[in-house]
């Protein structure tokens, strides 16, 4: 009978032996079966659990922040500023010199310079874009425009008078044919030039607008009105970029208006002179001295304009203002 008995409890000790194994091969199996199947798991019934995803075996080692921007940093430290004017003319000979710094700060400090700042200069990145101006960048364009229509009515030895022709118009058949069918500019047509250059083209052909014409199509300030330029009546209130009305004249009828215009470039060190661009006399347009044509200019014979004057018999202005103003092209 004790015989027996050991033999019963050995044969279920094997059993339960056996078991154990089957058991352990069992889960392995699931192991691994469930590696691949435990993505099917969410889509069975409406309680959609979190399982465990696949395992990855050969992963890379992951980056830290730092590992991911050196990269950029080293570009970013590679990267050349350059301080140019924004608008380079189109001819080769009216070109101004380019400056390129290693550093934004340096280039930004160099473009906060009056000689730099009063001539349309910006920081641009490499591949053009738009970083630093000392102004906006309308009122920057604006004098980098002003300053290349300065310096080509110069070298190519305009006259002052009233031109037939919009001097802008005649300025873009010229670029086209290569020839100059007339070389008259004054105060008022050097101003719509310039804005002409800016894309307000839709000025009339002929003769232009003129600083006053009583509110008709030809009057400059009431071609500003409707674009939506400010007026400006505090002479101290002036600053880069504004249209400026000056010398009040009056009608046989008593009509007070203005008689002069010219394109304000900012203030100087000077807290009493501004930079300005002005075609009001021959001698303005020519940067020359000669008797009977205007002032003496010819200190400016190299550089060109702007020149540094105070603004005297001030009647008001218009600046262009982000949002309120139309710009051509621009949404």
């Amino acid at each position: 009978m004790m015989v027996i008995r050991r033999f019963i409890a050995f044969a279920l000790a094997g059993g339960c032996m056996l078991a154990a194994v089957g058991c352990q091969h069992l889960a392995e199996g699931a192991e691994t079966t469930g590696e691949r199947d435990s993505l099917a798991v969410t889509e069975i019934g409406t309680q959609k659990e979190t399982v465990e995803t696949e395992k990855v075996t050969d992963t890379e080692p992951m980056q830290t922040d730092a590992q991911e921007t050196e990269p950029e940093t080293k570009a970013l430290e590679k990267q050349t500023f350059v301080l140019r004017v924004s608008v380079q003319p189109p001819e080769e000979e009216l070109a101004l010199p380019v400056k390129s710094f290693d550093s934004l700060e340096a280039a930004c400090k160099e473009a906060d310079k009056g000689q730099y700042y009063a001539r349309g200069y910006a920081v641009y990145s490499e591949d053009g874009q738009f970083l630093y101006g000392h102004y906006n960048q309308f009122v920057t364009e604006l004098l980098s425009h002003a300053k290349h229509v300065a310096d080509f009515i110069k070298a190519n030895q305009y006259t002052y008078g009233d031109a037939a022709t919009n001097p802008g118009l005649t300025y873009r058949r010229y670029k086209k044919t290569g020839r100059l069918t007339e070389k008259v500019v004054s105060c008022d047509r050097f101003v719509a030039w310039v804005l002409y250059e800016m894309g307000y083209t839709d000025q009339p052909s002929q003769t232009g607008l003129v600083v006053w014409s009583n509110g008709s199509v030809n009057d400059l300030g009431a071609y500003l009105e409707k674009k939506g330029f400010a007026k400006i009546t505090d002479a101290s209130d002036v600053q880069a970029g504004d249209i400026v009305f000056v010398n009040p004249a009056t009608t046989a009828s008593g009509t007070v208006y203005p008689s002069h215009v010219f394109l304000c470039a900012g203030e100087t060190r000077s807290p009493s002179n501004y930079f300005r661009y002005d075609a009001g006399c021959e001698n303005r347009i020519r940067c020359e001295a000669v008797p009977g044509k205007g002032g003496d200019y010819s200190s400016y014979s190299t550089s060109g304009q702007p020149f540094v004057e105070p603004i005297n018999n001030f009647m008001f202005a218009y600046r262009y203002v982000e949002g309120q103003t139309e710009r051509p092209g621009v949404d």
